[in-house]
């Protein structure tokens, strides 16, 4: 994780004007989310406590941030690397794909969004 914040700082993202309107976003969406939950259950007719109901879900969505962080955390060391590599080139390189910055990045962290796959290699 410390290697990871290294390259791209989520704590210190999440306390940026974007970053916080992105977190109260997700929490907003995830409390309306709660009330429907509850409200169903009610419906049914159950009364399990919902915290118990969705800590496996919890502890699946906490990997999975885990995992998108890490791979967002690639991207960017790779197109750091294509860019180093690139400054010394005399071969034309392909057009760049678009600049995203840390709190782009956040937000489709948070989002859920996965990093944009990779251009095809042409041989």
């Amino acid at each position: 994780d410390t290697r990871a914040k290294r390259v791209l700082d989520l704590p210190a993202a999440a306390k940026d004007p974007a970053g916080e309107a992105a977190m109260k976003g997700a929490k907003t969406r995830a409390e309306a989310l709660q009330q429907v939950m509850k409200k169903r259950l009610q419906e049914a007719g159950e009364e399990a406590d919902m915290e118990a109901l969705i800590a496996e879900r919890q502890a699946w969505e906490k990997a999975n941030l885990k995992r998108l962080w890490w791979a967002w955390c690639a991207e960017i060391l790779l197109a750091q690397e294509k860019a180093l590599l690139a400054e010394g080139s005399t071969v034309p390189q392909p057009a760049a794909r678009q600049i995203m910055g840390l709190g782009d990045v956040f937000q489709a962290i948070v989002g859920g969004a996965v990093p944009p796959p990779k251009p095809a290699a042409t041989a």
